[in-house]
């Protein structure tokens, strides 16, 4: 009989290796609007044009969560990309 985890050595390195999640917490589109000084509908409405990262929740996942941090680079760039003739 072969010895199980002889052949391991010739995996990959990721082989079965989980990446360690983002740990920033998804938040609402009410915080998102609170924080940034912004209606809820704009969140939502810059949400479906992707203009802003945004992630699918709930059952049918049609719920919208977001990284507060991705969204403020996104909209860094965009203001970055406005202000360029």
């Amino acid at each position: 009989m072969r010895a199980p985890f002889k052949s391991c050595d010739s995996l990959p390195d990721s082989a079965h290796v989980r990446l360690p999640m983002n740990t920033a917490p998804l938040v609402d589109a009410a915080t998102v609007a609170a924080q940034l000084g912004l209606a809820k509908s704009s969140v939502y409405r810059m949400s479906s044009l992707a203009l802003i990262p945004s992630y699918p929740v709930g059952p049918k996942l049609t719920g919208r969560r977001f990284d507060l941090a991705e969204v403020r680079a996104a909209l860094k760039a965009l203001a970055q990309q406005s202000v360029k003739p």
